[in-house]
């Protein structure tokens, strides 16, 4: 299959060497390129003049132009087009600052006119009710506006979080809200860094769940301590939950009673030894009391119940 491109009497032509960066660049660095190479009276134009022509924020199209002159595909020459560092301060002086109150609120008339000049705003609305499966209200809808106006938050962005808000059954709006103003306040700002953040926190919460179920905690809240031991086990040493269940069952055979604190010493010292599955610690343990491994549950030896018990007063008190 052959491919001719036709742009009328003037043609441009991006170098070779920028060919990489350009396919890794976001879809509004190629629309903002797009545009410039269109007509060349608006390599001449503002940065509020080519965001308004785009119908994004400027501190958008600052960014978008920083990126492409990274790329080496476009340069100012310090008189219509901004220079690199006059984009970078624009984007800095445009983003919105850290906040974590609740948003500003819309009159009705402020509401209408900003749809009426960003009609973007009217496919988000449609796509956010399709994720959480319900119609808003006006109130509803001037939180979502507010949110993406804002923060900045691209439609892509939102419509991940809701769809992480309808999984878990979270489609209060003002939860929403609260949820995307701690996301931009820990500088969550991409769809990449969301998409990370929500794993690793969907992944955190199932851990917790699951020693929360065999520990016998029940339904009250984890303590701080208790949290910091379950991100350490899971996330800092990276066991697998097995190993968590059996540090449990080892801390219930030597103590009769669960507990967190001696299973979190049992868990140090596997960790210390380099032991990552219930196989390797029965197989050293075995072989300290020179046993053969059997894959089974074995009693502590008397040195590392002694040294544990030890431990876990020492905490206590």
């Amino acid at each position: 299959m052959a491919i001719k491109l036709i742009y009328g009497e003037r043609p441009f032509v991006l170098p070779t060497v920028a060919v990489e960066d350009i396919l890794a660049a976001d879809g509004l660095s190629l629309r903002l390129l797009l545009l410039l190479a269109s007509d060349p009276q608006r390599l001449g134009a503002t940065v509020e003049d080519l965001a308004d022509r785009l119908r994004v924020k400027p501190q958008k199209v600052a960014q978008a132009m920083a990126e492409l002159e990274a790329c080496g595909v476009l340069t100012a020459d310090g008189r219509a087009t901004p220079t690199a560092s006059a984009v970078r301060e624009s984007a800095k002086k445009s983003e919105p600052k850290a906040r974590v109150s609740e948003l500003p609120t819309y009159t009705d008339t402020e509401f209408a006119a900003l749809l009426e000049k960003r009609h973007e705003l009217g496919d988000l609305i449609t796509e956010a009710q399709n994720t959480l499966g319900k119609i808003f209200s006006v109130n509803e809808t001037k939180i979502l506006v507010s949110i993406a106006e804002e923060f900045g938050f691209d439609e892509e962005f939102l419509l991940v979080l809701l769809d992480f808000c309808r999984r878990n059954d979270r489609k209060s709006m003002r939860y929403i809200e609260k949820l995307a103003t701690s996301l931009y306040d820990e500088g969550i700002r991409t769809t990449e860094a969301l998409t990370e953040y929500l794993h690793r926190r969907e992944a955190r919460e199932s851990v917790q769940e699951r020693v929360r179920s065999i520990f016998g905690i029940g339904s009250r809240a984890l303590t701080g301590k208790e949290k910091d031991f379950i991100i350490k086990w899971s996330e800092t040493y990276g066991f697998a939950f097995p190993m968590i269940e059996k540090a449990y069952e080892i801390t219930v055979d030597a103590t009769s009673k669960p507990s967190l604190s001696y299973a979190n010493r049992i868990l140090e010292s596997w960790y210390t030894e380099g032991l990552k599955t219930p196989e390797e610690v029965d197989a050293a343990r075995a072989q300290k009391n020179g046993e053969k491994p059997s894959g089974m549950s074995f009693d502590v030896d008397e040195f590392f119940k002694a040294a544990l018990d030890r431990s876990y007063r020492d905490e206590k008190q």
